[in-house]
């Protein structure tokens, strides 16, 4: 992109001073001169394999920020998927008829939270995704989330799909995210799953010698891939559980 852009000017017609013939040759030279340095690395797998996780790992060793137009997106998603992950539990904890001890919540209910267990299953159960994490619905959470049923259930997640980072939100992050102030930190934005597809692009500069690494993630099986033939490596992802 950046040499086609050169090449525009440098053969537009226009008459340019031996200056600046000199200043576009520099540039062009020096943009050959990078992406000869530049390693593209193709990464391809079935959906759910680690390829974004990969891309984001990489973010982290070479940048370490997360990209600065999608942290308030992140932080509308991961409110989300706190309400959608309850609601995947409550509806395995109904199909696997697993119960809701009360007693064991006696210690965790006041006179401002006296919720029934079972509403709040059914109230969650049943509510429509995508929804924002009210105030409300917050307190069904955080009910629901204490109760021995509910992480019976969690534990018996090889028998349903929920992402692995259910524990690490609801455990450690739930109080942040529910502030209006929230923004994600980096480990927020590692462990949330994104379903993508296409192809997405990153490019790192490379801490230990200043050259580039270009990783093209394909997230569609079919997707034409013919741009992509200057690339040096392709490496292949797929989930161990």
């Amino acid at each position: 992109m950046a040499m086609a852009k050169l090449r525009k000017k440098l053969f537009s017609g226009t008459k340019d001073t031996g200056d600046e013939s000199k200043e576009i040759e520099k540039r062009m030279k020096l943009e050959k001169e990078r992406q000869k340095k530049t390693i593209r690395i193709l990464l391809l797998g079935p959906g759910d394999s680690g390829k974004t996780t990969i891309l984001k790992q990489m973010r982290k060793i070479h940048d370490g920020t997360i990209p600065s137009d999608t942290v308030d997106s992140f932080a509308t998603y991961i409110r989300q998927n706190m309400v959608k992950y309850m609601k995947i539990l409550c509806v395995k904890s109904i199909e696997l008829q697993i119960p809701l001890d009360i007693d064991d919540n006696q210690d965790n209910q006041n006179e401002e939270d006296q919720i029934d267990l079972e509403q709040s299953r059914e109230a969650l159960a049943t509510i429509s995704i995508p929804t924002s994490l009210s105030p409300e619905i917050l307190k069904h959470i955080k009910l629901l989330w204490a109760n021995n049923g509910i992480q019976e259930t969690l534990a018996q997640r090889k028998k349903f799909q929920i992402p692995d980072n259910v524990a690490y939100f609801f455990n450690e992050r739930l109080d942040d995210i529910v502030c209006d102030g929230y923004v994600p930190t980096f480990e927020d934005y590692l462990r949330i799953r994104m379903r993508t597809t296409g192809l997405n692009q990153e490019e790192f500069i490379t801490s230990f010698d200043g050259s580039g690494t270009s990783f093209v993630r394909n997230g569609q099986r079919h997707t034409k891939i013919k741009s992509l033939s200057n690339t040096q490596t392709n490496v292949s992802s797929t989930a161990l559980s």
